[in-house]
């Protein structure tokens, strides 16, 4: 049983992306609050940057209702939608209650409003999931899981969500957390597009007795996946001694809004990254990439490995705003005398017009002769 809510309620205006890393403080935001709860930008609160969201709940006498939060309201909403965020419960009253940490209402009909789906802890600080629908003949179909996560640690945690499809029978639910997908519902209806406002905080308690800190930082939704983690690759094979181009991407642990694959998504902003090994800025291997930066979709990266085998390249974000990305390369025998600086022709052609293309094999060929 959840005994009190903490809550993220998501709208996403038509075709708009919304970040929020509360840099800023709260101007952007309504804030709600109560006695004895206090909500506000705080550097103790931040997972990157200089501040985030901290909520802190003292009071134990007022009897259910909402408890204090951020919210921004919105006129137009959207079928499909994705939001992301960091939380982490800091500190709770035991025993006493729960919260849900994110929850996207919907209008089932005029006037009354209900949770398209959220995510909770409960009284035990364990991470359950829901995702409520409603078909055109009014029938409640709720679907609840344990998500096999406890925020009690105090750790940050990476919660993702997405509507996809809302407003028809062919909608789909979808949640993942550190970036593990936790939950997945389709065929689904709540025959709405009317989502009005994002709120972040303990936007409901069930329980007067609980008390707690709650923590949030870089929240952010709109009509496309927000990316999640790095993935890296070779742009060709890799052998020793030979300098090879990388590509790195971002991805999103949630499906794509036609139910495939997220690839190849947009930075956020320019993300600095760390990189294991030595890595190269250049095509010949001869500048070090110290401080490679990511914006928009790819970074062009280059490895030189001294000896065939294995190689593991491991990419993070410097500020720990996305989940790590890692590959295992094979890396092949040095190739003969004859065959070297392969990567040459290959590596600048690799996105040029078909007939450079057939060029740079006829010259890679003549050079194996």
């Amino acid at each position: 049983m959840v005994t009190g809510v903490l809550g993220l309620v998501a709208l996403l205006v038509c075709g708009q992306q919304f970040n929020e890393d509360f840099e800023q403080g709260l101007g952007a935001w309504q804030v709600i609050d109560r006695t004895g709860i206090t909500v506000r930008a705080s550097a103790a609160a931040a997972h990157r940057g200089d501040a985030g969201l901290r909520i802190v709940d003292t009071e134990t006498v007022f009897e259910d209702g909402t408890a204090g939060a951020v919210q921004k309201n919105f006129t137009e909403s959207s079928r499909t939608f994705y939001t992301r965020l960091w939380f982490r419960l800091v500190d709770r009253s035991d025993p006493g209650g729960g919260s849900v940490f994110w929850s996207a209402l919907w209008e089932r009909r005029a006037g009354l409003w209900s949770a398209a789906h959220s995510c909770q802890f409960d009284y035990r600080s364990q991470v359950m999931c829901s995702d409520q629908d409603v078909d055109n003949a009014g029938n409640v179909d709720l679907t609840t899981i344990d998500a096999g996560v406890n925020v009690r640690d105090g750790r940050w945690r990476l919660y993702e969500g997405a509507t996809l499809g809302r407003g028809t029978d062919a909608g789909a639910a979808v949640y993942a957390i550190d970036g593990v997908e936790v939950l997945r519902r389709t065929a689904l209806h709540a025959n709405t597009t009317h989502f009005p406002s994002l709120q972040v905080g303990e936007v409901y308690s069930y329980d007067p007795g609980l008390t707690c800190v709650l923590d949030f930082d870089d929240v952010r939704f709109g009509p496309t996946p927000q990316p999640t983690r790095f993935a890296v690759a070779a742009v060709e094979p890799l052998f020793a001694g030979e300098c090879t181009g990388l590509e790195v991407t971002l991805t999103s642990s949630l499906p794509a809004p036609d139910g495939g694959v997220a690839t190849r998504l947009s930075a956020p902003y320019a993300l600095k990254l760390e990189v294991n090994g030595e890595v190269f800025a250049d095509s010949e291997c001869t500048t070090p990439a110290t401080t490679p930066v990511l914006s928009g979709e790819a970074l062009a990266l280059w490895v030189k490995p001294a000896a065939a085998g294995a190689l593991d390249v491991t990419v993070r974000h410097a500020e720990g705003d996305l989940l790590p990305g890692s590959a295992a390369l094979d890396v092949g025998e040095a190739l003969p005398a004859s065959e070297g600086q392969r990567g040459y022709y290959s590596l600048r052609c690799a996105t040029a017009p078909g007939s450079l293309v057939l060029l740079a094999l006829a010259l890679r060929r003549r050079r194996r002769r």
